[in-house]
């Protein structure tokens, strides 16, 4: 079982009580904004593991962040003891004009509530949806846009409007999935060359008024859609990450 009232503190959440999409909408919207997204077990050679006290230690004890499923994996835990409905799936990425050439790499839940399935996802770093997104096509609007899901050729697709047009971010089928499925992906994102989350510090965080990403030596911050890119050096990455994302940082990093 997990420690509810410490991971609650954690995240400034209040004890779920009264409605549950209330409640659902509560804690998903205080953890994309307590625990980032962020890759440096990867770097610092630590396997990644979907064990829930591993990550309790992780993301609660250690105030640390982690990927997808870390965050998702955790926060399934965290659902199913309170009670929902909840199931883990796997989405393929849109990167760019395409789609990822590998499938399914991407963990997220979705919570069905009253007969209504909502995709709930706090794993994709900064472009976590901070509400539960409805299936059925509703837009939910967002500190810095929308989300929706749509159908398309046989696929839910998660989209997202920053104001100009609906981008797709990831597809899915609506088949539930196991942990275990997912212990290749793991194994690829840590190991494979191809892989975009071992070769440089990744970090990156919702806000109250946009998002924080760290990538390599470069600090972006979006605040009401404007955006702010810098420089940072080797020597200060620490003390940058404890300043946006508060986390300690007890070891070198290097890439």
């Amino acid at each position: 079982m997990i420690p509810l009232i410490p991971y609650l503190h954690r995240i400034g959440a209040q004890i779920p009580q009264g409605n549950p999409l209330q409640s659902l909408h509560h804690m998903q919207y205080r953890q994309v904004r307590s625990i980032p997204f962020e890759n440096l077990n990867i770097l610092w050679r630590i396997p990644l593991t979907m064990d829930v006290a591993t990550l309790y230690t992780k993301l609660i004890t250690e105030r640390r962040g982690g990927v997808c499923y870390e965050l998702n994996g955790f926060f399934h835990h965290v659902l199913t003891q309170l009670g929902y409905t909840a199931q883990l799936h796997a989405a393929t990425v849109h990167h760019d004009t395409d789609w990822y050439h590998i499938d399914n790499t991407h963990m997220f839940n979705v919570v069905t509530l009253d007969g209504e399935a909502y995709l709930v996802d706090v794993g994709f770093g900064g472009q976590s949806p901070s509400s539960p997104v409805p299936m059925n096509g509703e837009e939910v609007a967002d500190i810095d846009g929308a989300y929706r899901v749509i159908t398309q050729e046989g696929y839910a697709i998660l989209q997202k409007n920053e104001g100009e047009h609906w981008k797709h971010l990831y597809r899915f089928e609506r088949v539930p999935r196991r942990e275990e499925e997912f212990e290749p992906f793991m194994r690829f994102i840590e190991q494979s060359p191809e892989s975009h989350f071992n070769k440089k510090p990744f970090l990156t965080m919702v806000k109250d008024t946009g998002r924080v990403t760290i990538s390599g030596n470069s600090l972006t911050q979006v605040e009401q859609q404007h955006k702010v890119k810098t420089e940072i050096t080797a020597e200060a990455l620490a003390e940058t990450i404890v300043d946006h994302f508060g986390m300690p940082i007890n070891r070198s990093i290097t890439w």
